[in-house]
């Protein structure tokens, strides 16, 4: 199975950018190349975008309290100032989340889009 995490995608979009570039398909090629640029992107301001305390202790399922002293004790983690901490998403701290077995969508499949793109530029 292989990994559907955004930054997995990312990495398979490129490689199916080059398949795609190899068999004579370069304008989708460019075309899933914005793609997996505009994903990272995004993934960049997602992650590094700086959570006050309530705002990371929703997302991180620690409480503001616990988080602050997790600044006080690194505070290089703190991208905030004195009196007003704030932590990047990418920092948090995280609970483990029980995973469930069989759920959530289907993952990408690099290869099988590939062949669809390319049979459906053949029939044109």
């Amino acid at each position: 199975m292989r990994d559907s995490t955004p930054a997995a995608l990312i990495v398979q979009w490129r490689e199916l950018a080059e398949i795609l570039r190899a068999e004579g398909c370069p304008e989708v090629a460019a075309a899933r190349e914005r793609c997996a640029s505009e994903l990272e992107t995004s993934l960049h301001k997602h992650d590094n975008e700086p959570l006050s305390m309530n705002q990371a202790a929703s997302e991180s399922g620690y409480s503001a309290e616990y988080l602050r002293r997790v600044l006080r004790d690194t505070p290089a983690l703190n991208a905030g100032r004195a009196g007003k901490p704030l932590i990047l998403r990418r920092d948090l701290p995280r609970k483990p989340a029980a995973a469930l077995v069989g759920t959530g969508p289907k993952p990408y499949d690099v290869g099988a889009d590939a062949q669809s793109l390319v049979s459906r530029q053949g029939a044109h």
